[in-house]
């Protein structure tokens, strides 16, 4: 029997995140977050089929979404919420969908995976210094995968799949 690289899954839970998968040969997949809750199922579905038919064993990492505390603004804080919210209840759905699927799975801080990969990260939680932080990130995915297309959507989830490879 041959033993094979696993194939890695690294989730960026956002309902404007991403996909992005490693397979057994090292080859790289980028997938938008799709649109409904039966369309994400169905993708992880069909990854870990693929896993199983060429006997590979997965694993994935989504981003951990962390609690929400407030910032002293009544209006910020009030338009916040719903979004952060909202945003748990898709990570729910996610994790349900892996525990469903018995694909073993963690999640991983994002200041964690963002500190192991991205150097010289910009810190603040400003609009200004979180697309600074964004664009960075995306620079540095597009300096580690040259031939993938990588956009502000897609690069949270290949910095996640870039940590679970160096850290397995």
């Amino acid at each position: 029997m041959t033993i094979r690289n696993p194939m890695r899954i690294a989730i960026d839970p956002g309902k404007s995140g991403a996909i992005a998968v490693m397979d057994w040969e090292q080859r790289i997949h980028v997938k938008a977050m799709p649109d409904t809750p039966l369309d994400i199922y169905e993708f992880l579905r069909a990854t870990k089929n693929l896993a199983t038919a060429e006997q590979a064993q997965v694993y994935a990492n989504v981003e951990q979404v962390g609690l929400y505390f407030p910032s002293g603004n009544k209006d910020l804080d009030t338009k916040r919420i719903p979004g952060i919210l909202k945003l748990r209840e898709h990570l729910g759905e996610l994790r349900g969908f892996l525990i469903a699927l018995r694909i073993p799975f963690s999640e991983v801080p994002s200041r964690v995976w963002m500190k192991r990969t991205v150097t010289r990260l910009p810190s603040g939680g400003s609009p200004a210094s979180v697309r600074e932080r964004k664009n960075r990130i995306k620079a540095v995915m597009q300096e580690l995968y040259p031939d993938i297309r990588v956009t502000l959507e897609n690069a949270d989830a290949l910095g996640i799949l870039t940590h679970m490879v160096r850290n397995p």
